[in-house]
């Protein structure tokens, strides 16, 4: 049963990804980002159809102000979750993924909206 619950879950990636290919673009991708309970540490969740789009992405958590400062990075879990927790008390930030070929399917990247304390 698990398998064949993994391989239709395969599937939808790989069909995804397929009809993204074949309009000639990239696989969309989203990220959130929200201020978690202890100071500094900052949650959210990569989302994409591709499950390969969410899985082990590397996000960057960067203050924005004249100059922007990444200020801590980490990876998304199997669901397309992450936690990091950094010094930083107040200011604006933002979450961001790069764009990314993982195997045969191409990525987009994203940034969140601006979450700001302090």
């Amino acid at each position: 049963m698990r398998a064949a619950t993994a391989l239709a879950i395969v599937c939808v990636s790989l069909l995804a990804a397929g009809a993204a290919f074949a309009s000639g673009g990239r696989v969309p991708v989203e990220i959130s980002l929200q201020l978690g309970d202890a100071v500094g540490l900052f949650e959210g969740k990569v989302k994409s159809e591709a499950s390969t789009c969410t899985q082990g992405r590397k996000v960057r958590i960067v203050r924005i102000s004249g100059q922007d400062i990444r200020v801590g990075k980490g990876f998304t879990d199997s669901k397309g979750r992450y936690s990091i927790q950094t010094t930083e008390s107040s200011g604006d930030w933002i979450a961001k993924v790069k764009h990314e070929t993982v195997g045969a399917v191409v990525c987009k990247g994203a940034q969140s909206k601006i979450r700001s304390a302090g």
